[in-house]
């Protein structure tokens, strides 16, 4: 499988966290998805195969756990899958 043929999803309620990756990864050449939450993460899912998902652990409506470990049954064609949170402790 060549950088080209791997499609990426990046699930994060972040906008600029989704848009950065989502630039970094297409400026190499992987073919990126993107989605705000595990609701629109599901629904891509289970209309496209993705290889890799960049996930958000913490995000509303439904959050990057229980999309992974949820009830909700999707067929899953992604190879891997790569659980992210960002903290920011307190301000300077």
């Amino acid at each position: 499988m060549g950088i080209g043929s791997t499609k990426i999803l990046i699930v994060d309620d972040e906008a600029t966290i989704r848009e950065a990756l989502g630039l970094a990864l297409s400026s190499m050449g992987y073919e990126v998805d993107r989605a705000a939450n595990g609701v629109e993460a599901l629904a891509k899912l289970s209309s496209s195969g993705f290889d890799v998902m960049l996930l958000d652990l913490y995000m509303p409506e439904m959050d990057g756990l229980d999309l992974l470990s949820g009830p909700t049954v999707v067929p899953v064609s992604f190879s891997l899958a790569l659980a992210l949170t960002v903290f920011c402790i307190g301000a300077a």
